[in-house]
Protein backbone atom coordinates (compact mmCIF):
# COMPACT_ATOMS: atom_id res chain seq x y z
CA UNK A 1 0.00 0.00 0.00
CA UNK A 2 1.26 3.62 -0.87
CA UNK A 3 2.21 5.53 1.98
CA UNK A 4 -0.22 8.12 1.44
CA UNK A 5 -2.00 11.31 3.15
CA UNK A 6 -4.89 9.03 4.60
CA UNK A 7 -1.49 6.48 6.42
CA UNK A 8 -0.09 9.73 7.87
CA UNK A 9 -3.48 10.81 9.70
CA UNK A 10 -4.05 7.52 10.81
CA UNK A 11 -0.65 6.83 12.20
CA UNK A 12 -0.62 10.32 13.61
CA UNK A 13 -3.96 10.01 15.23
CA UNK A 14 -3.37 6.67 16.74
CA UNK A 15 -0.17 8.60 18.77
CA UNK A 16 2.75 6.74 17.03
CA UNK A 17 6.01 8.69 16.49
CA UNK A 18 6.97 9.91 13.50
CA UNK A 19 10.12 7.54 14.12
CA UNK A 20 7.45 5.06 13.26
CA UNK A 21 6.02 6.71 10.55
CA UNK A 22 8.99 6.61 8.62
CA UNK A 23 9.99 3.11 9.35
CA UNK A 24 6.48 2.26 8.09
CA UNK A 25 7.02 4.16 4.50
CA UNK A 26 10.63 2.46 4.26
CA UNK A 27 9.01 -0.85 4.80
CA UNK A 28 6.34 0.10 2.06
CA UNK A 29 9.51 0.85 -0.29
CA UNK A 30 11.58 -2.69 0.27
CA UNK A 31 8.27 -4.36 -0.18
CA UNK A 32 7.53 -2.43 -4.03
CA UNK A 33 11.39 -2.33 -4.67
CA UNK A 34 10.74 -6.32 -3.99
CA UNK A 35 8.29 -6.57 -6.19
CA UNK A 36 10.17 -4.51 -9.32
CA UNK A 37 12.81 -7.36 -9.00
CA UNK A 38 10.52 -9.75 -9.13
CA UNK A 39 8.74 -8.63 -12.51
CA UNK A 40 11.90 -7.71 -13.53
CA UNK A 41 13.02 -11.45 -13.47
CA UNK A 42 9.90 -12.37 -15.04
CA UNK A 43 10.10 -10.06 -17.69
CA UNK A 44 13.43 -11.69 -18.49
CA UNK A 45 11.95 -15.19 -18.46
CA UNK A 46 8.45 -14.92 -19.95
CA UNK A 47 7.80 -14.35 -23.61
CA UNK A 48 6.85 -10.39 -24.47
CA UNK A 49 3.48 -10.92 -24.98
CA UNK A 50 3.39 -12.15 -20.87
CA UNK A 51 5.65 -9.47 -19.60
CA UNK A 52 3.48 -7.74 -16.89
CA UNK A 53 4.55 -4.21 -18.61
CA UNK A 54 1.86 -2.38 -16.99
CA UNK A 55 1.86 -3.78 -13.42
CA UNK A 56 5.75 -3.09 -13.62
CA UNK A 57 4.65 0.79 -14.26
CA UNK A 58 2.24 0.95 -11.70
CA UNK A 59 4.76 -0.51 -9.34
CA UNK A 60 7.40 2.04 -10.01
CA UNK A 61 4.85 5.16 -10.08
CA UNK A 62 3.61 3.82 -6.51
CA UNK A 63 7.72 3.72 -5.74
CA UNK A 64 7.74 7.66 -6.80
CA UNK A 65 4.92 8.31 -4.80
CA UNK A 66 6.03 6.66 -1.82
CA UNK A 67 10.02 7.68 -2.13
CA UNK A 68 8.27 11.77 -1.90
CA UNK A 69 6.08 10.99 1.17
CA UNK A 70 8.84 9.44 2.62
CA UNK A 71 11.36 12.17 2.02
CA UNK A 72 8.45 14.44 3.68
CA UNK A 73 8.40 12.87 6.25
CA UNK A 74 12.20 12.23 7.05
CA UNK A 75 13.08 15.61 6.23
CA UNK A 76 10.43 16.66 8.08
CA UNK A 77 12.00 15.29 11.38
CA UNK A 78 15.13 16.30 10.68
CA UNK A 79 14.19 19.84 10.12
CA UNK A 80 12.02 19.90 13.59
CA UNK A 81 15.26 17.88 16.01
CA UNK A 82 12.99 15.01 16.47
CA UNK A 83 9.83 18.05 17.68
CA UNK A 84 6.90 15.60 16.53
CA UNK A 85 4.81 19.20 16.92
CA UNK A 86 7.19 20.66 14.72
CA UNK A 87 7.67 18.05 12.60
CA UNK A 88 3.56 17.44 11.75
CA UNK A 89 3.32 21.31 10.64
CA UNK A 90 6.28 20.55 8.46
CA UNK A 91 4.52 17.60 6.76
CA UNK A 92 1.19 19.52 6.33
CA UNK A 93 3.19 22.23 4.74
CA UNK A 94 5.26 20.23 2.72
CA UNK A 95 2.13 18.03 1.45
CA UNK A 96 0.56 21.15 0.59
CA UNK A 97 3.66 22.76 -1.25
CA UNK A 98 3.23 22.57 -5.11
CA UNK A 99 5.16 20.14 -6.89
CA UNK A 100 7.83 20.79 -9.85
CA UNK A 101 9.06 24.49 -9.85
CA UNK A 102 8.16 27.94 -11.20
CA UNK A 103 7.65 28.95 -14.97
CA UNK A 104 10.95 29.91 -14.21
CA UNK A 105 13.71 28.18 -12.55
CA UNK A 106 15.47 29.59 -9.63
CA UNK A 107 18.63 30.05 -10.95
CA UNK A 108 16.84 32.44 -14.14
CA UNK A 109 15.75 34.59 -11.89
CA UNK A 110 16.84 38.04 -10.70
CA UNK A 111 17.56 37.26 -7.60
CA UNK A 112 19.95 34.41 -8.33
CA UNK A 113 21.66 36.85 -10.95
CA UNK A 114 22.21 39.71 -8.79
CA UNK A 115 23.32 37.06 -6.08
CA UNK A 116 25.96 35.37 -7.94
CA UNK A 117 27.26 38.54 -9.39
CA UNK A 118 27.51 40.92 -6.70
CA UNK A 119 26.26 39.96 -3.60
CA UNK A 120 28.48 36.41 -3.26
CA UNK A 121 31.79 38.24 -4.52
CA UNK A 122 30.89 41.15 -1.87
CA UNK A 123 30.59 38.48 1.18
CA UNK A 124 33.49 35.85 -0.53
CA UNK A 125 35.96 38.20 -2.39
CA UNK A 126 36.35 37.46 -6.46
CA UNK A 127 39.97 36.53 -6.30
CA UNK A 128 41.62 34.77 -9.36
CA UNK A 129 44.72 33.50 -7.94
CA UNK A 130 45.22 30.55 -5.81
CA UNK A 131 45.31 30.69 -1.87
CA UNK A 132 44.58 29.12 1.22
CA UNK A 133 41.43 30.36 3.27
CA UNK A 134 40.83 30.63 6.30
CA UNK A 135 40.86 26.41 7.23
CA UNK A 136 44.06 26.39 4.82
CA UNK A 137 42.58 24.66 1.78
CA UNK A 138 43.62 25.93 -1.28
CA UNK A 139 40.88 28.12 -2.88
CA UNK A 140 40.14 30.86 -5.66
CA UNK A 141 37.53 33.18 -6.87
CA UNK A 142 34.88 33.57 -4.69
CA UNK A 143 35.38 31.00 -2.18
CA UNK A 144 35.79 28.02 -4.23
CA UNK A 145 37.76 25.26 -2.31
CA UNK A 146 40.01 23.61 -4.74
CA UNK A 147 40.60 19.60 -2.61
CA UNK A 148 43.77 18.82 -4.27
CA UNK A 149 46.09 18.93 -7.48
CA UNK A 150 43.25 17.00 -9.76
CA UNK A 151 40.56 19.30 -8.80
CA UNK A 152 42.41 22.17 -9.52
CA UNK A 153 43.42 20.64 -13.64
CA UNK A 154 39.53 21.04 -13.98
CA UNK A 155 40.22 25.14 -13.96
CA UNK A 156 40.88 27.08 -16.76
CA UNK A 157 44.07 28.95 -15.44
CA UNK A 158 46.15 30.71 -17.27
CA UNK A 159 49.62 32.22 -17.28
CA UNK A 160 50.66 35.73 -16.63
CA UNK A 161 51.12 35.50 -20.58
CA UNK A 162 47.11 34.75 -21.12
CA UNK A 163 48.20 31.31 -22.02
CA UNK A 164 46.18 28.18 -20.57
CA UNK A 165 48.56 26.87 -18.66
CA UNK A 166 49.51 22.97 -18.93
CA UNK A 167 48.75 20.44 -16.64
CA UNK A 168 52.40 20.01 -15.39
CA UNK A 169 52.31 24.23 -14.37
CA UNK A 170 48.34 23.64 -12.66
CA UNK A 171 50.22 20.67 -10.32
CA UNK A 172 53.05 23.03 -9.59
CA UNK A 173 50.90 26.30 -8.68
CA UNK A 174 48.33 24.04 -6.21
CA UNK A 175 51.16 22.16 -4.49
CA UNK A 176 53.13 26.27 -4.53
CA UNK A 177 50.25 27.31 -2.51
CA UNK A 178 49.32 24.32 -0.25
CA UNK A 179 53.01 24.55 0.94
CA UNK A 180 53.05 28.10 1.64
CA UNK A 181 51.99 29.73 5.64
CA UNK A 182 48.58 29.81 6.43
CA UNK A 183 46.23 32.10 7.73
CA UNK A 184 47.45 35.32 5.79
CA UNK A 185 45.44 37.48 3.55
CA UNK A 186 45.16 36.42 -0.40
CA UNK A 187 46.82 39.18 -1.33
CA UNK A 188 50.02 36.83 0.37
CA UNK A 189 49.58 34.40 -2.05
CA UNK A 190 50.17 36.35 -5.24
CA UNK A 191 53.14 37.04 -7.42
CA UNK A 192 54.07 37.98 -10.70
CA UNK A 193 54.27 34.44 -11.95
CA UNK A 194 50.81 33.02 -10.28
CA UNK A 195 47.89 31.22 -12.14
CA UNK A 196 44.82 33.44 -12.49
CA UNK A 197 41.11 33.27 -13.53
CA UNK A 198 39.92 35.56 -16.26
CA UNK A 199 36.84 37.21 -15.00
CA UNK A 200 34.44 35.49 -17.04
CA UNK A 201 35.79 31.81 -15.73
CA UNK A 202 35.13 33.39 -12.32
CA UNK A 203 31.83 33.94 -12.95
CA UNK A 204 30.76 31.14 -14.31
CA UNK A 205 32.45 28.85 -11.87
CA UNK A 206 30.30 31.08 -9.01
CA UNK A 207 27.63 30.50 -11.20
CA UNK A 208 28.01 26.30 -11.58
CA UNK A 209 28.66 26.28 -8.00
CA UNK A 210 25.37 27.93 -6.82
CA UNK A 211 23.47 25.77 -9.46
CA UNK A 212 24.90 22.81 -7.01
CA UNK A 213 23.49 24.01 -3.68
CA UNK A 214 20.16 25.21 -5.21
CA UNK A 215 19.96 21.14 -6.51
CA UNK A 216 20.70 20.43 -2.87
CA UNK A 217 18.06 22.95 -1.51
CA UNK A 218 15.63 21.66 -3.98
CA UNK A 219 15.61 18.40 -2.23
CA UNK A 220 15.73 19.31 1.11
CA UNK A 221 13.08 21.60 1.29
CA UNK A 222 9.87 20.51 -1.04
CA UNK A 223 8.92 23.47 -3.08
CA UNK A 224 11.65 25.74 -3.18
CA UNK A 225 11.23 27.10 -6.32
CA UNK A 226 7.88 28.78 -5.30
CA UNK A 227 9.41 30.39 -2.07
CA UNK A 228 9.61 34.09 -2.27
CA UNK A 229 12.91 35.65 -3.94
CA UNK A 230 14.71 37.15 -0.73
CA UNK A 231 14.01 33.97 0.94
CA UNK A 232 15.76 32.03 -2.10
CA UNK A 233 18.74 34.36 -1.56
CA UNK A 234 18.76 33.82 2.05
CA UNK A 235 18.76 29.85 1.77
CA UNK A 236 21.75 29.89 -1.04
CA UNK A 237 23.83 32.20 1.15
CA UNK A 238 23.54 29.89 3.86
CA UNK A 239 24.47 26.94 2.29
CA UNK A 240 26.86 28.38 0.13
CA UNK A 241 28.65 29.72 3.44
CA UNK A 242 28.07 26.87 5.73
CA UNK A 243 27.42 23.83 3.04
CA UNK A 244 24.41 21.77 3.68
CA UNK A 245 25.76 19.58 6.52
CA UNK A 246 24.37 16.14 7.77
CA UNK A 247 21.04 15.86 9.59
CA UNK A 248 21.85 14.94 13.27
CA UNK A 249 22.67 11.26 13.92
CA UNK A 250 23.10 9.63 17.68
CA UNK A 251 26.64 10.96 18.72
CA UNK A 252 26.92 13.27 15.97
CA UNK A 253 25.31 16.65 15.75
CA UNK A 254 23.78 18.31 12.29
CA UNK A 255 26.45 20.21 10.61
CA UNK A 256 26.11 23.13 8.34
CA UNK A 257 22.35 24.84 7.07
CA UNK A 258 20.75 21.32 8.35
CA UNK A 259 22.04 22.28 11.70
CA UNK A 260 19.71 25.29 11.87
CA UNK A 261 16.79 22.48 12.81
CA UNK A 262 14.46 25.41 14.21
CA UNK A 263 15.41 27.45 10.65
CA UNK A 264 14.90 24.37 8.83
CA UNK A 265 11.12 23.85 10.07
CA UNK A 266 9.95 27.02 9.69
CA UNK A 267 11.22 27.23 6.02
CA UNK A 268 9.04 23.83 5.50
CA UNK A 269 6.29 25.51 6.86
CA UNK A 270 7.16 29.04 4.99
CA UNK A 271 7.15 30.96 8.21
CA UNK A 272 9.70 33.35 7.19
CA UNK A 273 9.27 35.60 10.12
CA UNK A 274 10.53 33.31 12.54
CA UNK A 275 13.14 31.91 9.90
CA UNK A 276 14.72 35.51 10.19
CA UNK A 277 14.73 35.13 13.73
CA UNK A 278 17.30 31.74 13.55
CA UNK A 279 19.43 32.48 10.75
CA UNK A 280 22.33 34.31 12.60
CA UNK A 281 25.85 32.48 12.47
CA UNK A 282 28.47 32.44 14.59
CA UNK A 283 27.02 34.89 17.49
CA UNK A 284 29.24 37.60 18.72
CA UNK A 285 31.56 37.15 15.15
CA UNK A 286 31.86 40.77 14.00
CA UNK A 287 33.03 38.86 10.65
CA UNK A 288 29.91 37.64 10.09
CA UNK A 289 27.98 41.10 10.93
CA UNK A 290 27.04 42.21 7.68
CA UNK A 291 26.24 38.90 6.36
CA UNK A 292 23.83 37.88 9.13
CA UNK A 293 22.01 41.35 8.56
CA UNK A 294 21.58 40.77 5.10
CA UNK A 295 20.28 37.50 5.44
CA UNK A 296 17.93 38.33 8.34
CA UNK A 297 16.99 41.59 6.01
CA UNK A 298 16.10 38.60 3.11
CA UNK A 299 13.82 36.85 5.31
CA UNK A 300 11.70 39.61 6.39
CA UNK A 301 11.39 40.84 2.91
CA UNK A 302 10.04 36.93 2.31
CA UNK A 303 7.95 37.49 4.83
CA UNK A 304 6.55 40.34 4.04
CA UNK A 305 6.28 39.17 0.34
CA UNK A 306 4.67 36.84 1.44
CA UNK A 307 1.34 39.10 3.13
CA UNK A 308 1.20 40.91 0.13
Amino acid sequence: MPFDDTLIAVLASQGLTLVAAVAAARATLRGLERRVDELETAQKELPKEFVPRREIELTLQNIDRSTTHTNSLVLALIHSGGNPTIALKAIEAAEQAPDGISLRAADEEAWFADYVDHRLPAFEGDISWLYLDTADHVTAGSGLMIPDAHAALALPLHTPAGELATQEQIIAEFHHVASRTPGRVASFYFSPSSLVLRADDRATLRRSRCQTFLTQLRLIFRGFDSFPGPAKAGLLDMAFNMGVGRPYRPGAPATGLLGFSRLCACACMRDWKHVADECTREPGNRAFDARNAWTRTQFLSAAQEAKA
